[in-house]
């Protein structure tokens, strides 16, 4: 004979599933925000690096614009012989990074070089964008964030068109060097 869970058997495999749930999902959560974090890092490193390459190895000024748009953050331009502006590089808004925009967190957020608050998600000479030359670039400071105050720096020197890209520890409250 073919016996049937009773519903205090079913009521306690419910709540055990449910406390269960309640401890796993947060951490994956968490798992999950850094891993996007990560990724636009990434994509932010890897698109400074394509543009200061560019400008050095090929001997042209590559634009990096950072003007909000719906289908991209920034993205890299270069002007071809007949005075045209030429997209060579976009990073997009992909799904579960959209989220990240240039803007400054709520909390005051100190420079990473220098012993000053950044006042602008985007400082630069050539706001909104910057400038890679052979031989250097737009002194700029870059600041995304997410709506979870997870932070990305990008400080680029003018005179060398070198940058660092730091991200902002909540647990130390300070940068940390991410490249």
């Amino acid at each position: 004979m073919k016996r049937a869970f009773t519903l205090i058997e079913m009521m306690v495999v419910l709540s055990i599933s449910l406390f269960l749930s309640a401890i796993v999902f947060p951490t994956y959560s968490r798992q999950l925000e850094r891993a996007r974090f990560e990724v636009f890092a990434s994509e932010l490193t890897g698109h400074l690096l394509l543009a200061r390459r560019r400008a050095v190895l090929a001997g042209e000024s590559v634009h990096m614009d950072f003007s909000e748009s719906d289908s991209w953050r920034f993205r890299s331009l270069v002007e071809d012989s007949e005075g045209q502006w030429r997209e060579i590089s976009r990073s997009t808004a992909t799904a579960g990074n959209d989220d990240f925009k240039s803007r400054l967190p709520d909390f005051p957020l100190p420079h990473p070089t220098q012993p000053r608050n950044i006042q602008q998600a985007l400082s630069s000479l050539h706001a909104p964008e910057v400038i890679f030359t052979p031989k250097g670039s737009s002194s700029a400071t870059l600041v995304f964030c997410d709506n979870r105050n997870q932070v990305i720096c990008a400080v680029i020197s003018g005179q060398t068109g070198r940058f660092r890209i730091f991200t902002w520890d909540e647990s130390s409250g300070d940068w940390k060097v991410y490249f």
